[in-house]
């Protein structure tokens, strides 16, 4: 089973390891951009707060950057 983990960005700052079936989430100066890594379940681009519920129920766990 593989575990989907969701890298949350914040600016400034870059993972240092991110498996190529993680998720990439970064902060933006609007809100949060989807990275297409991984194959999220949502399209790649910006996403509002639903979105961003939905991606953290979806992950196995998430990891602040």
């Amino acid at each position: 089973m593989t575990r989907r983990l969701l890298h949350l960005v914040r600016r400034g700052a870059a993972p240092i390891a991110v498996a190529e079936h993680d998720w990439v989430l970064y902060e933006t100066g609007a809100g949060w951009q989807l990275d297409g890594h991984g194959a999220p379940p949502l399209p790649p681009g910006p996403i509002d707060a639903l979105q961003l519920h939905d991606l953290l129920f979806a992950a196995d766990a998430a990891v602040t950057w």
